[in-house]
This record gives C-alpha cells, sequence and structure tokens, in this order.
C-alpha cells in the first residue's frame, strides 16, 4: 500500500488527504482553486493507482492501516517560497 502512495504526485496526494480528511469533492476544488471535474479526474487517477474499486473503498483500507492518523505519513507537498 505504501508504494501506491509514493506513485501519487503531490498534487493527488493532497486530494487524496483532504478525501480522507472528509472534504467534498467541490471543497476541494474551492481550495484549490480549479473545477469539481477536475478533482473527479485526479480521484480516478488516485483510485486506478491504488487499484481500488470506488474512493470509499480507498478510504476504508487507508483508515484501517491509520496512514494519515495523528499526521503518520502526512508529507508537505507546498514548496517553500525562501
Amino acid at each position: 500500500m505504501m508504494d501506491h502512495l509514493v506513485k501519487l504526485s503531490p498534487a493527488e496526494y493532497e486530494i487524496l488527504q483532504d478525501i480522507y480528511d472528509g472534504l467534498t469533492y467541490k471543497k476541494i476544488a474551492k481550495k484549490r482553486f480549479v473545477e469539481e471535474c477536475t478533482i473527479h479526474t485526479s480521484a480516478s487517477r488516485i483510485i486506478k493507482k491504488f487499484e481500488m474499486k470506488n474512493m470509499n473503498e480507498l478510504v476504508t483500507v487507508l483508515r484501517d492501516m491509520k496512514i494519515f492518523d495523528n499526521n503518520n505519513f502526512r508529507i508537505d507537498v507546498k514548496k517553500n517560497k525562501d
């Protein structure tokens, strides 16, 4: 499962974290300043990369593994602007 996380782009990783945290696709789109259909496309790609049937199945597996709980595997993908 961890090797699938590595295959995600930084944007996909952030979107997956947001979905895991319970944000809707609409809220994620607003947060990222993109169209909701862009988030749907990203979610579909994430599901394919994990070889799951749907996002609910993926999030259930991630929750069972406690992947993002207590910031265990959270990665700050934002770039520093120094």
